[in-house]
């Protein structure tokens, strides 16, 4: 049995979901290993999924699908929800629209199961602190009670998105840790204020703020939601920092049609 991602690589959730249904349909999906170019072929039987992990940034187009996946699969979401401009994060739904579905899909399962993900943090001229401190208070202040965590992290610069997010003003220079941490020590505030829990994803910096680190495939949270002990999952990090176990991520990179100029997937 495998814990299934769906995906880190690519938004399954709102660009490929029939793709993912005609193969749960099936039995089994096949995708391409992103560093072998292997096809792997992965059975999505009930039997065989100990849970699936999907990652979005609109689950709105999903939630008619969910009705029929969870009479026989255990979920887990990571519902990415901030609100940068078109030319920053293009073929985004309204931030209206985003909240909705996320509350849609608590209702249908549990606050557990749905993670609210403020992430990346883009500190810019246009993107500071006032904007994200008023930011957050709103969305926060509107999912509450419908998750129990909020998972951040700053953006991080990779070969692929370092000039371009260098050219809109993005600065990682060390001398902004001051001021990330005080960030963040608001958040976590505005967080507890609405019954939520802080953590973050792979950015240790924040552990400072007493932020702790997460784990995005977290074997605890997928025991707690599905009654197995899962004590042959083992941890199998994806980068320095990470915290999460073991899970067959089924995306492919450069396929997403997020257009999220900050995405390590583009």
């Amino acid at each position: 049995m495998n814990i299934v991602s769906a995906s880190r690589r690519t938004d399954i959730p709102a660009f490929y979901a029939q793709w993912f249904m005609d193969g749960l349909k099936r039995g089994a999906i096949e995708f391409i290993h992103p560093y072998s170019g292997q096809r792997l072929n992965v059975s999505l039987k009930p039997n065989d999924v100990i849970a699936f992990v999907f990652w979005s940034k609109n689950f709105c187009g999903f939630i008619d699908h969910l009705e029929w996946i969870r009479k026989d699969y255990a979920c887990v979401f990571h519902y990415t929800i901030n609100e940068y401009p078109l030319e920053i994060e293009g073929n985004i739904p309204l931030l209206t629209r985003r909240l909705d579905s996320f509350k849609k899909i608590s209702d249908m399962f549990s606050p557990d199961n749905i993670i609210w993900r403020y992430d990346p943090i883009l500190l810019t001229k246009n993107f500071n602190m006032d904007y994200h401190l008023a930011k957050f208070t709103e969305i926060s202040g509107i999912l509450k009670g419908y998750t129990k965590k909020c998972y951040t992290s700053f953006v991080q610069l990779y070969g692929k998105n370092k000039v371009i997010l260098r050219n809109s003003g993005v600065d990682e220079n060390e001398s902004q840790n001051t001021i990330k941490l005080d960030l963040i020590s608001k958040l976590k505030g505005i967080c507890e204020s609405n019954t939520m829990e802080l953590l973050n994803c792979c950015y240790p910096l924040l552990k400072e703020a007493g932020v702790p680190s997460g784990s995005c495939i977290d074997k605890k949270l997928i025991e707690k939601i599905t009654g197995l002990n899962l004590k042959e999952i083992k941890k199998a990090p994806t980068r320095k920092s990470c915290g999460c176990y073991k899970s067959i991520d089924i995306g492919t990179y450069s396929t997403c049609k997020g257009k999220c100029l900050y995405c390590y997937a583009r």
